[in-house]
């Protein structure tokens, strides 16, 4: 396995064009054995070490030249009676100063003083226990116009690979996404997440009306559309390009609750099509009209059979939602269906063999439940939209997106979102765990076991545990349980509890419960059925 030295990206030994970045990585220059992380601190070790050696040889040279300079005063000085001129200062000393007596005196009793013990470090952290708790590390994302873009947790010991924002997506929904990675040490364990993405899905019923090469949507992608196992095989293939095997193992819903928070999103996002004049861009003679939504959330379990005869254990969380839209176009000659829709994040974790992948579901839970895009990172991104839509409507280049434009777009980030942002951020930033732990602006969502949450500032680490009288030491400070957790608060920044990733099994535990709900409008109805059945 080898990095890319540009963007961080892991890649098999055989790849030939990095998948993350595109720069060619048969060039020994732009690759390396280590995470550019842990190069940097290889090469700054390394050169530290030579300075280190530089001066300690600088420092022997002096001192021998020192030494060589007395010895050469003290043998060179002049001899006067077979004696240099200290010997005859000495004994001219000795001769004129008189002898006094010695005189014996007692001692003056010793002053015996009481000092307080100082407080150190040890006494403060004399109560340290943390062997049932675990420690985090706690990343903070800021883009290049200074705004507060993303918060996330992982396990102290693992590598931040890679965490960026790149704002160059090819949307004019969502024109943004963030890439979050870490690996642990022996390269065997990682995490990922990706921000919400949205995408276009055409299939035109009259093809000859297109000219070769012609694409009138603003976003096209994957040639299908399905419960997400196409976009996830994608990315898997993607990260390991000579794979021999891709198997689902098995997949399973999140809990209804997941469900009919999506439900509503699903409806939010029908509802859209009606705001724009042409809503895909297709011309502005195009009409549309909703057929369904769809929304989904699953967990994925794939086995994936590397080159190196490796299996890697994985899972996957996808939420979806979409739109099953007919169009048609009459100055194009042109009709069809075309599906919209949006991934709301993707969180997955690949381990070496069976024993890891048990071994870091805790922690992977921690880290799903604590991957929160910031309300400002929404507000930037619909500031963004609305360039991308003049530009379009003025059938323009969108022009990129520079640090002042972003520090402008960032400047109102407190304003009200639009409704259905507003409804994406509640669900992708506050789906967290069962225990909400507050401190200031940093809140930490813990599994149903948390008793105590320790955050240390300075560090940027977080501890958690299950015993109520652990402690992780000196320069921690506790957190508040939130006792109010099962209410929905965007203001707060409260978390909505959700299925968490386990026993697959546990799936059908729901099944017994009533789900001959009453559907009092049509549309609702139209919401249950997937874009496969049109």
């Amino acid at each position: 396995m080898k990095y890319c030295k540009k963007c961080g990206m892991l890649l098999e030994d055989t790849v030939d064009i990095c998948i993350g970045c595109g720069t060619d990585v048969t060039d020994p220059d732009n690759v390396s054995k280590y995470p550019p992380n842990m190069e940097k601190k290889i090469e700054a070790e390394k050169k530290q070490n030579k300075m280190n050696t530089t001066t300690i040889i600088a420092i022997i040279v002096v001192f021998v030249l020192l030494i060589s300079l007395i010895i050469l005063i003290v043998f060179m000085s002049p001899r006067v009676g077979g004696r240099n001129s200290r010997d005859r200062l000495k004994a001219q000393m000795t001769e004129e100063t008189p002898q006094v007596a010695e005189v014996t005196e007692e001692p003056a009793p010793e002053e015996v003083i009481t000092e307080e013990e100082p407080v150190t470090e040890e006494m403060i952290d004399r109560n340290v226990k943390d062997e049932q708790g675990s420690y985090y590390a706690r990343s903070v994302l800021l883009d290049e116009g200074g705004n507060l873009i993303f918060t996330g947790l992982y396990p102290e010991d693992f590598v931040q690979t890679q965490l960026s924002v790149d704002y160059s997506f090819c949307s004019n929904r969502l024109p943004g996404y963030v890439t979050f990675i870490v690996d642990d040490p022996e390269n065997s364990v990682r995490f990922i997440y990706f921000s919400p993405q949205h995408f276009w899905n055409k299939v035109s019923d009259n093809r000859s009306s297109l000219k070769d090469g012609e694409d009138p949507l603003f976003q096209m992608t994957f040639g299908t559309y399905d419960d997400g196992r196409t976009y996830i095989e994608k990315l898997i293939k993607t990260s390991y390009p000579k794979a021999k095997k891709i198997e689902m193992i098995e997949s399973w819903e999140a809990g209804d609750e997941i469900k009919e928070q999506l439900s509503e999103i699903a409806k939010a996002f029908k509802k859209q099509i009606n705001t724009h004049v042409d809503y895909a861009h297709l011309g502005e003679d195009t009409e549309y009209a909703p057929m369904n939504s769809e929304a989904k959330a699953l967990f994925y379990r794939y086995e994936v059979l590397i080159e190196d005869k490796t299996t890697l254990f994985m899972q996957f969380y996808v939420p979806m939602i979409a739109n099953n839209i007919i169009y048609s176009s009459e100055s194009r000659n042109d009709h069809g269906t075309m599906i919209e829709w949006m991934c709301l994040g993707v969180y997955g974790m690949a381990a070496g063999n069976e024993d890891l992948y048990d071994d870091y579901q805790p922690a992977f839970q921690v880290f799903m439940d604590n991957c929160n895009v910031n309300q400002t990172f929404y507000h930037v991104l619909e500031q963004r939209c609305k360039d991308l839509e003049k530009t379009i409507q003025a059938e323009e280049e969108a022009e990129d997106v520079t640090v002042a434009k972003l520090g402008e777009y960032g400047k109102d980030s407190d304003a009200e979102l639009s409704d259905f942002d507003r409804m994406l951020y509640v669900f992708t930033t506050m789906r967290g765990g069962d225990k909400i732990f507050k401190l200031g602006d940093t809140i930490v969502n813990g599994p149903a076991d948390t008793s105590v949450a320790f955050l240390n500032r300075e560090k940027e680490r977080v501890f958690i545990s299950p015993a109520e009288d652990e402690f992780p030491g000196s320069g921690y400070e506790d957190m508040v349980l939130d006792e109010d957790t099962e209410k929905l608060s965007a203001d707060d920044v409260e978390s909505q509890d959700k299925e968490v990733p386990g026993n697959p099994k546990d799936k059908d535990k729901d099944k017994d419960k009533d789900k001959d709900k009453d559907k009092t409008e049509g549309e609702d109805d139209e919401s249950d059925q997937t874009p496969a059945d049109s």
